[in-house]
């Protein structure tokens, strides 16, 4: 996860986050257990923190 800092990434979550289970956003940081990922919530842009014992599945996020 570490080489992907900065790229889009879909991550899909085991308990939710902001009431929803996956998230596509920009992978800010991550240091092996915690990160954070910004996304956008209609027109806002928000910052969540996630651990990493907390993903089921992470991809990288082809954004148009």
């Amino acid at each position: 996860l570490k080489k992907v800092v900065g790229q889009n990434v879909y991550v899909l979550f085991t308990h939710p986050l902001e009431k929803s289970l996956e998230w596509t956003g920009k992978l800010k940081s991550f240091d092996g257990l915690k990160g954070q990922i910004e996304v956008r919530i209609k027109t806002r842009v928000k910052t969540l923190d996630f651990e990493y014992s907390n993903i089921v599945k992470i991809r990288l996020a082809v954004v148009l």
